[in-house]
């Protein structure tokens, strides 16, 4: 059963089209990943189904309903959650300040000054679903530790936290593995394995890190001048000859795919 159903999605900056006519299907409850080199539209793609881009043409549909154009608070609230590439944290505030922001601050873009006003308090049931989230990442010893002081690993986690507060049914993250460690890629891993498994939600992601793609997605879609160039289980896609052609001249990302190949 498809729970995002993308139809010849375009996008155009002037002369350039950096998305072309493009279709995209994600199961509900797959990890699927998107990858392509620099320049292939993925982030583009992403902004479009989360709202933050207008389409130039075509269709979206989340679990039946055509959302295109929507913005993002009315994506979100549907549960359509994206993260950005760098971490999204308020770095300033504790682990837990930060995972009581986000229970309001996704789904209600007007309430930025509420949520750091004096006036806004917070229930016990905002508090008891942030402690949660809390132990579900990872952080629970780090609950009052500011999220400046965390390291990249740990506020990518918290980054998550915070997405997971807008409770997702689809959670979009964009390069999540950016800049990680292998340590620190395989406890990211692990967490993405468990926001679906024990939270339910289907997992689309923009990755770089041939590593964590291959041996974390499902299935994988490539995308190459805006255009989709393979589609497949990860094995398949490391096999494709064309997959590894578009790679060529990224010299770590073209010997990861060799390397499952």
């Amino acid at each position: 059963m498809s729970q995002l159903k993308v139809t010849g999605i375009t996008r155009r900056f002037g002369g350039l089209v950096a998305v072309d006519a493009l279709d995209l299907t994600v199961e509900k409850g797959a990890i699927h990943g998107i990858i392509g080199p620099n320049g292939a539209g993925k982030t583009t793609l992403f902004s479009m189904i989360s709202g933050t881009l207008a389409v130039s043409g075509g269709r979206i549909e989340f679990e039946g309903r055509d959302v295109t154009g929507l913005p993002p608070h009315r994506t979100v609230s549907l549960g359509m959650v994206r993260t950005f590439q760098r971490s999204a944290v308020f770095h300033h505030f504790t682990v837990v300040e930060n995972l009581l922001l986000g229970t309001h601050l996704l789904a209600r873009p007007t309430v930025l000054g509420s949520l750091f006003g004096s006036h806004r308090r917070f229930t016990s049931a905002d508090l008891e679903a942030a402690e949660e989230i809390l132990c579900f990442i990872g952080l629970a010893d780090y609950r009052d530790a500011a999220a400046e002081t965390l390291p990249l690993g740990h506020q990518r986690s918290l980054g998550i936290g915070i997405a997971l507060a807008a409770k997702p049914k689809l959670l979009m993250l964009d390069e999540p593995a950016a800049g990680m460690n292998r340590t620190e890629s395989e406890a990211l891993m692990q967490l993405i394995r468990d926001v679906r498994d024990r939270m339910g939600a289907t997992v689309l992601l923009v990755e770089h890190d041939m590593q964590t793609v291959m041996g974390l997605c499902e299935r994988i879609t490539v995308l190459n001048f805006g255009r989709k160039l393979a589609e497949g289980r990860p094995a398949e896609i490391a096999a494709d000859s064309a997959v590894i052609e578009a790679y060529l001249g990224l010299d770590e990302d073209a010997q990861a795919v060799a390397a499952h190949a």
